[in-house]
């Protein structure tokens, strides 16, 4: 498979990625917080071109929460031990709530 013309590289990208998480930057005063903003699982869709799926987005300017869609390999990341109840679950994903400082 050659790159050189570029042609390939989206078909490289859907077959070569599982995740993108967005690690967002607040600064506050005196202290800067880092905070996942998102993660979408990026999975082979049409023409080669990649799919996204949004497993966690922002609601209301907060930390990301969970979206309620599965990746469609799922059972993938199962078998690796992780728990599909953490995509499911409402409130904030079980996401460290705790802001004080460690």
């Amino acid at each position: 498979m050659s790159l050189a013309n570029g042609s390939r590289r989206p078909e490289v990208v859907a077959n070569t990625i599982d995740l993108i998480v967005h690690v967002d930057l607040a600064y506050e005063p005196g202290r800067l917080d880092r905070h996942v903003a998102e993660v979408v699982a990026v999975e082979p869709g049409e023409y080669g071109r990649p799919a996204r799926t949004f497993l966690f987005t922002p609601e209301d300017g907060r930390r990301s929460v969970p979206t309620g869609n599965l990746p469609t390999d799922i059972e993938d990341y199962e078998r690796g031990g992780f728990d599909r109840s953490w995509l499911t679950s409402s409130g904030d994903g079980g996401w460290l709530t705790d802001r004080s400082p460690r």
